[in-house]
């Protein structure tokens, strides 16, 4: 191979190790008690949402961020709030991480999931209302 081809392959390879290292997340945990929260409301999220049974008496969120995207998670007055924050123009999405709720069975209160992808929930949790405003069609 001669020089100019090596070059090339070096940039290639190059640009291939900065957006991974840009892209590239970290996972995260939220831990709150199902007793101190009224509602769930994802109010912005760019990640597929999956809503699954908590095996405690806890709501779980399992996020990950990244250098351009990142959660914010707040509780006031029973609300649980989740919102990304996408600080870059375009999200790529190398390791399809999904935004992961876990929420008691039980549950039988208010859930709202709003995001620019898909989201699930398991039919085996119970919910006073659920409002779902995705992409899926």
């Amino acid at each position: 191979m001669d020089k100019k081809k090596w070059v090339i392959v070096a940039v290639i390879v190059l640009l291939v190790i900065i957006v991974v290292a840009i892209e590239w997340k970290s996972k995260n945990n939220f831990e709150i008690s199902v007793d101190a929260i009224e509602q769930i409301i994802v109010v912005e999220s760019a990640d597929t949402v999956k809503v699954q049974v908590s095996n405690d008496d806890m709501v779980h969120i399992i996020y990950y961020e990244g250098a351009g995207y990142k959660y914010e998670i707040t509780e006031e007055n029973g609300v649980l709030k989740i919102k990304g924050d996408n600080k870059t123009a375009i999200k790529i999405d190398i390791q399809n991480s999904p935004l992961i709720i876990k929420i008691p069975q039980d549950y039988g209160k208010y859930l709202e999931i709003n995001t620019e992808k898909s989201a699930s929930v398991s039919e085996a949790i119970d919910f006073a209302s659920i409002s779902i405003n995705d992409n899926e069609e």
